[in-house]
Order: C-alpha cells, then sequence, then structure tokens
C-alpha cells in the first residue's frame, strides 16, 4: 500500500520536486519555515544560525522551552523530524559566509542586509539555481522577495544596505503571528515556483490594519 502521508495533496504538490532546501536563519520566521517544509515532504533541510534558544525567543519562535539554552539549529532540527520523520536535517551551528555553499532552493530570514547579500551571492554562483527567496519581518509587517534564475531583480531592486534601514536588527520587536504569517507564505512561493505557476516578485504586507502590496514576476 502507498504511504498515505501526502494523499490529500499529491495531485497538488509533485513529491519528486521536494529534494532539498537551505535556510538561513532558525529564529522567529526560521523555526516555523523548518516544520511547513518538512511537512510539505522536503527530503532534506540544511539549516545555518549561531545563535542559541534564550526566554526572549518563546515568544515568536515555533520552539518548545525544553530547547532553552539549545541551539537554534538543534532544535530545528528536533522540531521538523517531529512532523517528519523521513526529513533529514543538517545543522550547522554558525553563521553563513562567503565559505558556505548555497543550494539550489535557497531561503534567508536573517537580521541584517549584509548577510542577506552575502547567501544570495553564493547562491547566483550556482548554475543549477531555482529559487532565493529573502523573508522580513518586523512586529507587525512582513516582506518577501522571490528570485528565480530567469527573473532575478534582486541587488538593483531589493536589496539595500543595513545603514538604510532602522538602527535595531528587523526581528529585533516580532510576534509569533507576523513570523508565522511570513513563513506561510515563503513555503507558499516554494510551492508556486516548483510548480511553475505565476508569483509576487515582492510582497509587502502590514497587519495593522492588514494591506498588501506586490509585484508580479512579470514586471522585473
Amino acid at each position: 500500500m502507498a504511504d498515505p502521508r501526502f494523499l490529500r495533496n499529491k495531485d497538488i504538490i509533485d513529491q519528486k520536486l521536494l529534494t532539498e532546501a537551505l535556510i538561513v536563519g532558525a529564529g522567529g520566521i526560521g523555526s516555523e519555515l523548518v516544520v511547513q517544509l518538512a511537512i510539505m515532504g522536503f527530503k532534506s533541510l540544511t539549516v545555518y544560525d549561531f545563535d542559541i534558544l534564550e526566554k526572549h525567543n518563546l515568544s515568536s519562535t515555533k520552539y518548545p522551552e525544553k530547547f532553552l539554552g539549545v541551539a537554534k539549529v538543534i532544535a530545528a532540527k528536533e522540531s521538523a523530524i517531529m512532523y517528519n520523520s523521513n526529513c533529514t536535517v543538517i545543522e550547522n551551528n554558525r553563521a553563513f559566509d562567503e565559505t558556505c555553499t548555497a543550494l539550489p532552493i535557497t531561503i534567508v530570514c536573517t537580521d541584517s542586509m549584509k548577510s542577506r547579500k552575502i547567501v544570495y551571492r553564493k547562491w547566483k554562483e550556482l548554475d543549477n539555481r531555482k529559487l532565493f527567496i529573502d523573508v522580513r519581518m518586523s512586529a507587525l509587517t512582513m516582506q518577501m522577495v522571490t528570485v528565480t534564475k530567469e527573473h532575478d531583480a534582486y541587488e538593483d531592486k531589493y536589496w539595500f544596505s543595513d545603514k538604510e534601514v532602522e538602527p535595531l536588527p528587523c526581528t529585533a520587536k516580532h510576534t509569533i503571528f507576523t513570523a508565522n504569517l511570513a513563513a506561510g507564505n515563503t513555503v507558499k512561493n516554494v510551492f508556486l515556483v516548483l510548480m511553475g505557476h505565476g508569483f509576487w516578485a515582492y510582497e509587502w504586507t502590514t497587519f495593522s490594519p492588514s494591506y498588501f502590496e506586490g509585484k508580479d514576476w512579470m514586471e522585473e
């Protein structure tokens, strides 16, 4: 008998396309991303983060209290395999830098624009690159830039230096619902790109009250 795990979405999501993905940043957004991607069916997830889980992280990450004082990448790994034991999670308790290697599907959700650019440029080196997503958030807003090999305006339009943003890191203040919605929106675009559907190249949403702006990939 075939594995019924994906019975409800096997006609929507081609499981053969869900091979491996890289997540850089295992905080609020990353903690939810690893779980959603594992549940969706990714076979392998590689996660980078140098931080440990502290008490102030508990209100904006998916990690249980038992992981306090533990590296976030370990918490990410244990969280993902709790939902899908068939998913392999490779944890890297360090910052992603120029010595690291990106994957064809790469997602970055770190606290600095400098680190985002490093990840993007390593992804850009890949001849077989498929998808790069830069997802950002504050307490009540989220932004997402989605790039493919064919449609890439990242550095021209959507990257800016840390000097051009507020002094506090983009995730200094955030909420669990914004983190979860940002992660879900990211996974949605992974699905859209892999399945050949249209997608927003840039999305900005605020929840006070709800308002959305987007630019279609065809505009790039």
